[in-house]
């Protein structure tokens, strides 16, 4: 665990008078997603500019709970876990041919819209050889 710790710079030790706690430095990572030639997006850990992907992942594949000797290890997931939703989510947007639609009419419309698009050429064709 010493070797992880030492190794690891997204944790810190702290001292209270004779016991000793890890926490993680600091809670604001940034979480970027990128699409690579798979389906699967990318996710990247950037903390001042620095990627930590590697220290993040080193942390979720070590062979002992994090959560075990890291203090505020849970609340540090909880805040990771809904920033890589976010960063998705945007991802997705971006890459969407949908546009962002707010309103309820514009939900109902859009489908539609494409179905005719979709559609108009088989129309066109059967009034043609009518």
């Amino acid at each position: 665990m010493a070797i992880i710790i030492a190794l690891n710079r997204l944790i810190e030790e702290r001292k209270h008078h004779h016991t000793t706690a890890y926490y993680m430095k600091r809670v604001d990572v940034e979480v970027k997603a990128s699409q690579s030639s798979s389906l699967v997006p990318v996710l990247t850990y950037w903390l001042d500019e620095e990627e930590v992907t590697d220290a993040i992942l080193q942390l979720r594949l070590s062979p002992q709970l994090p959560s075990s000797y890291i203090e505020d290890y849970d609340e540090f997931q909880t805040m990771l876990f809904a920033k890589e939703q976010l960063a998705i989510q945007k991802l997705y947007e971006q890459t969407s041919l949908e546009p962002p639609l707010k309103k309820r009419y514009q939900r109902i419309i859009w489908p539609i819209f494409i179905a005719f698009i979709m559609v108009s050429p088989i129309i066109i064709i059967a009034f043609l050889y009518r």
